[in-house]
């Protein structure tokens, strides 16, 4: 088990209308190839993540890209939206060497 290094997040209620509600939001994440997940998580579960095996076991900073997460399951909830660094390595959860960061913006959620 490992631990969440930063964590911002806010509570919300997910909207209960018909049809398909979903979280956007464009993100950019910078991975080095020991570097835990970074992503977005409600109630401490991930609903978008990017981890190392994703960078190839190099350091890599992906472009900018556009995310849609269906998030129908949480309607009408008010549930905790949080964006994270998690450190999957319980032996170096503190110790610095995976580091990484993520980068989340224009974030919104819509009913489609």
């Amino acid at each position: 088990m490992g631990c969440i290094k930063e964590k911002i997040y806010q509570n919300i209620t997910v909207p209960n209308v018909a049809g398909t509600v979903s979280l956007e939001f464009w993100e950019r994440t910078y991975l080095v190839y020991w570097a835990g997940e970074g992503g977005v998580m409600i109630n401490d579960a991930w609903v978008f993540y990017a981890n190392y095996a994703s960078a190839g076991r190099r350091s890599t900073t992906t472009n900018w890209a556009k995310q849609t997460i269906d998030i129908s399951a949480y309607k009408g909830q008010t549930v905790e939206l949080a964006v994270a660094w998690y450190d999957g390595n319980p032996a170096a959860c503190m110790a610095g060497d995976h580091d990484g960061w993520i980068l989340v913006d224009e974030l919104k959620i819509i009913n489609q």
